[in-house]
């Protein structure tokens, strides 16, 4: 059976041959040492899927959304540091919708990186510290849509690997429905 990461590094590969032309531009992988600094220096652990991908598949660019951030991103909102610690826990486990949010401050983002730009404020994190540990959520609550885990069409949340996969597998759809190459 493959493992996730196989998974992944094939699907990148297959879109890759279905959209020769793609902008596919992909960051270079990140060092073990470059990640124990990281962890070293916020005190923390980052989630196995996450150090596997950007060791072995990129540490920015090609993906959801408008691309990868960067790991030296993790709380960059348009050049405006986030008041979050990782150190701390993230603080929910289920959806919140924007009514249930207005008395946390930018604090409810302990506990996370960004990982992804939605555009217009939204951007799409991994927990890194709490109960949801390695799994992804969506914060929209700019598009007035809260916060929430991501899910499958099983319901099930996503982690690092599964979220980034998902992505691939809807491109992959595309790319065989309206085959550029034609």
């Amino acid at each position: 059976m493959k493992s996730k990461l196989e998974k992944v590094k094939e699907n990148l590969q297959k879109l890759i041959e279905l959209n020769p032309k793609g902008n596919f531009k992909i960051g270079r992988c990140l060092t073990l040492k470059e990640i124990e600094l990281f962890e070293i220096n916020h005190k923390i652990k980052l989630p196995e899927e996450y150090i596997d991908f950007v060791t072995n598949v990129a540490c920015f660019g090609f993906g959801p959304n408008q691309g990868l951030l960067p790991l030296n991103q993790y709380n960059d909102l348009r050049h405006r540091i986030l008041e979050n610690d990782l150190q701390k826990e993230f603080p929910f486990t289920e959806k919140k919708e924007d009514d249930e949010l207005y008395h946390f401050d930018d604090s409810l983002l302990n506990g996370v990186i960004l990982i992804s730009d939605c555009g217009c404020g939204d951007f799409e994190i991994l927990i890194v510290n709490g109960e949801e540990y390695g799994n992804v959520w969506g914060d929209y609550r700019v598009s007035c849509n809260g916060m929430m885990p991501l899910k499958n069409i099983k319901n099930e949340k996503l982690s690092f690997l599964d979220w980034y996969n998902q992505f691939l597998e809807k491109q992959i759809d595309y790319y065989k429905k309206y085959n550029p190459k034609e």
